[in-house]
């Protein structure tokens, strides 16, 4: 009995030592394997998954601002805004985008075309805020310029429409959520041209958003402006709302064009009010306003924000569409009240804010004689005051003027249903178009080829075709561009002036 007991220990014995000696001469080494080769994927997926970011630390930061986004545009898909959206791509046949550069990819080559290239000179690190980026364009392997882009150049994307190339730069100042800017590079004939900057302010975060489509042979692009960010909302519920813009050929420059599509913006504001009027249904009691990060009062104040801006593109009455806004905030909101402020007051800010110099809302419907203040009668108008509508884009018809003097630019004498000029030897109501791009045309350091003549000079610099040896004052020219302030010093009366955007005809 004593033996068996022996044998039996021995036995257990054994088999815990053949336990023991299997768990750590074999289990555990092949586990600590296993985990050191799982450990070494995930590294290496890691690598890949985070090689197009400078600094992989700011992984998360990336990830939570693409959630932001995604919930900025959650909040503004309204089925209002949809409907709009799938009516612009049913009407318009789109222009295919492409992204040739990436800021994340390390690829200093932006574009290449013909005899060009478009390539990036970067320095410093993006995310200590030291970066810096150029752009340089060669031709024939030459360089032949090179332009600061003021901010870090993000992306770079490129269309193709009617054998132009179009190439699109936008630019990102490092801030949380803004600023962007955007500028145009276009390629036609074996001619590069560069137009000029815009502020995109935070509207550059919905870029993927933009739809490119082609109108009347010209390309143009649905965006959505920002300029009302914050405004009474946190940043998540601000008002992003739709613009058009057309892109001109021969300037490369962004041509407001949102008062083309008038009847679109109408029958937005009515689908808007509609869906407001649903939302009313709802309401049990009346709000108290607040403001901030996921404030209750958000989602309802930007729509009502929404559709006073709508109204005030689709051409309603002012008056009519600020009436509506008040009655609706009354409605909403406990004593009509905005963070303190009566609704009428807030409305008020919305319709200043639309006409401000800062917005570069389409005014092409503006006359000569609105902006000169003469169509009820003459008043005077001085430098200091400006016309009141500096900031807008106006398009008017005009001829050459051969009786002013033709310096810095060209004097027009404007045509349309007020003024028909039949003789350009004489007087006339007139506007000065310039631009600093052709400010030191006459500057022989930097223009060596200059020969004197001002209106050949901008002619060309515009690619607008003319035979000098015919009478091309005489024809007639259509001008595209911003109101800057007044030229009251040379003649007795003051005179607008215009920022050439393009000139056709």
């Amino acid at each position: 009995m004593k033996n068996k007991t022996i044998y039996s220990c021995i036995f257990v014995g054994i088999i815990v030592a053949l336990f023991f000696g299997f768990y750590f001469g074999m289990y555990l080494p092949k586990k600590a394997r296993m985990a050191e080769q799982q450990k070494q994927q995930e590294e290496q997926q890691a690598g890949q998954e985070t090689s197009e970011i400078p600094n992989p630390d700011k992984a998360e930061d990336i990830r939570k601002f693409n959630e932001e986004i995604k919930r900025i545009e959650a909040l503004h898909k309204s089925e209002a805004l949809q409907k709009f959206e799938e009516k612009i791509k049913q009407d318009y046949r789109a222009v295919i985008y492409n992204k040739s550069y990436d800021y994340y990819k390390e690829n200093n080559v932006a574009a290449s075309v013909g005899r060009y290239k478009i390539e990036i000179n970067r320095t410093g690190d993006a995310w200590k805020g030291t970066d810096a980026t150029t752009f340089s364009i060669f031709k024939d392997g030459q360089m032949t310029s090179t332009h600061d882009s003021l901010d870090i150049i993000k992306t770079v994307g490129n269309l193709k429409f009617n054998d132009v190339d179009y190439f699109l730069l936008q630019s990102y100042s490092g801030g949380a959520h803004c600023c962007f800017n955007w500028q145009a590079i276009t390629h036609e004939n074996d001619v590069l041209s560069l137009g000029k900057r815009m502020e995109l302010l935070h509207s550059g975060e919905l870029m993927q958003n933009y739809y490119y489509f082609e109108k009347d042979g010209q390309l143009y692009f649905l965006m959505y402006d920002s300029s009302f960010a914050e405004f009474h909302t946190s940043f998540s519920g601000s008002v992003f709302f739709p613009v058009f813009y057309m892109i001109d050929t021969k300037s490369a420059n962004f041509v407001p064009a949102s008062s083309e599509f008038k009847e679109y913006y109408q029958q937005l504001a009515i689908d808007m009010d509609e869906e407001i009027e649903k939302s009313k249904m709802n309401v049990i009691a009346k709000i108290d306003f607040k403001s901030g990060i996921a404030a209750p009062t958000d989602p309802i104040f930007s729509s009502l924000t929404h559709q006073l801006i709508i109204r005030l593109l689709s051409d309603s009455d002012v008056e009519v569409a600020k009436k509506e806004f008040v009655d609706d905030c009354n409605f909403f909101f406990k004593s009509g009240m905005i963070e303190g402020k009566k609704a009428v007051d807030v409305a008020n800010e919305v319709i200043s804010k639309i006409s401000s110099p800062n917005m570069e809302i389409d005014g092409t419907n503006l006359s000569y004689n609105q902006v000169m203040g003469t169509e009820s009668g003459k008043k005077r108008l001085n430098e200091r005051d400006g016309t009141g509508y500096e900031g807008k884009i106006i398009k008017w018809q005009a001829r050459i003027s051969a009786y002013f003097s033709q310096i810095t630019g060209i004097k027009f004498c404007v045509i349309d249903k007020d003024h028909q000029t039949k003789d350009i030897w004489e007087p006339c109501d007139w506007f000065w178009a310039s631009s600093w791009e052709t400010m030191d045309a006459d500057d022989i350091k930097v223009n060596p080829s200059w020969d004197g003549h001002w209106v050949d000079y901008i002619l060309n610099y515009y690619k607008v075709p003319f035979d000098k040896n015919a009478h091309f004052y005489d024809e007639i020219y259509t001008v595209t561009g911003k109101i800057t302030g007044l030229d009251c010093g040379v003649y007795s009366k003051c005179v607008p002036y215009i920022d050439i955007i393009s000139i056709t005809k």
